[in-house]
């Protein structure tokens, strides 16, 4: 019987970074990684330059990071928009924009929502959408916004980076999620 090992969520996610979907386990990742430490010479490690790219629909835990840099259908966020919510928010007009109407929109919902408006219980009403939406943390906010991008084809990069906190899964580590 082979020994189980437990793996943190933050470690997993770089798993899955270097598996190809549907043929990897976990196991075959690590071997090949394993195989590549041996053979190659033991320089130390290269420093990544930019962000760590991750998988969007399978994200680790984005609690704890500061949102960089995000580009939805080729539209840069100003600075100050550059947080889980305003994304979340701007998929839902994207949404509109491309013609879905409040009840198609409310279908791509995945989150607590309100065909209509209601502006109480943390709710913000997106008119151009004609849906309310309850304001979301990090997870529940990229989730709603990359079901949203993905079902449209809607190109979204978005750059972000875990603070210096015991609680982020990766302190310190600069990710990124890409879209289309």
């Amino acid at each position: 019987m082979s020994p189980a090992i437990s793996i943190s969520e933050g470690l997993f996610g770089r798993l899955q970074q270097h598996a190809v979907a549907l043929v990897d386990s976990p196991e075959t990742v690590i071997s090949r990684a394993l195989d590549a430490l041996e053979a190659g010479s033991h320089a130390p490690p290269t420093q990544r330059v930019g962000p760590r790219a991750f998988n969007p629909a399978s994200p680790p835990n984005l609690a704890f990071t500061t949102v960089r840099k995000i580009t939805l259908d080729g539209i840069t966020f100003k600075k100050g928009e550059t947080y889980w919510n305003p994304l979340m928010f701007a998929c839902l007009r994207a949404a509109a924009k491309k013609g879905l109407s409040p009840t198609e929109i409310g279908a791509l919902m995945v989150v607590p929502h309100v065909v209509g408006k209601k502006e109480d219980n943390g709710y913000v009403f997106i008119q151009e959408a004609g849906v309310s939406v309850q304001g979301q943390a990090s997870n529940g906010a990229w989730k709603q916004a990359h079901h949203i991008a993905s079902a449209l084809g809607v190109p979204l990069v978005v750059e972000f980076v875990w603070q210096n906190n015991e609680k982020a899964a990766l302190a310190n580590i600069a990710g990124s999620f890409r879209l289309g």
